[in-house]
């Protein structure tokens, strides 16, 4: 939204791969622009499931109003619009959470300006932690990796 705003990005990785780094899927936090614009093509895309049923049932509600003529078009465009909205609030959150049902862990919280940056901070971060702990013996590099234990987790935090 503006050009020098810094983003938070939650990083997710899958423990249980050769070399988790490689697949760590980083999520933006907050409000998603796409997921307004583009509804239930971002879902597929991002293969979220719940959010696809969402706007699917938000949809059919409104559209089913519409045919048995129970609200007037404005009513019903100012339904859509509020529920988009609040769909485009939760869209990352419930992207979280198709991820964690997929047996991705919470791995790190990274800032930047953009993707890039915040993979960079984040790669950098996981290489010196490798350096430091390194001392020249073969070891699983997901031991190394620091996932946030369950009771690091926010009880507020909702787990579908």
């Amino acid at each position: 939204m503006f050009p020098n705003s810094t983003k938070i990005y939650n990083v997710y990785i899958k423990k249980s791969d050769i070399n988790p780094v490689e697949t760590a899927e980083f999520i933006e936090e907050g409000f998603s622009l796409y997921a307004l614009i583009f509804g239930v093509f971002w879902g597929i895309v991002n293969r979220v499931p719940l959010f696809i049923f969402l706007a699917i049932i938000v949809q059919t509600i409104t559209s089913l109003l519409v045919y048995n003529n129970q609200l007037d078009l404005i009513s019903i465009y100012i339904i859509q619009i509020t529920s988009n909205i609040i769909l485009a609030f939760e869209a990352n959150n419930l992207r979280c959470a198709s991820l964690r049902r997929k047996k991705y862990v919470f791995c790190d919280i990274v800032v930047g300006r953009n993707l890039l940056e915040a993979q960079q901070r984040f790669f950098d971060r996981y290489l010196d932690n490798q350096t430091v702990q390194g001392n020249g013996n073969k070891e699983n590099i997901s031991d190394n990796i620091p996932v946030a234990n369950k009771d690091e987790i926010p009880k507020d935090v909702v787990t579908i």
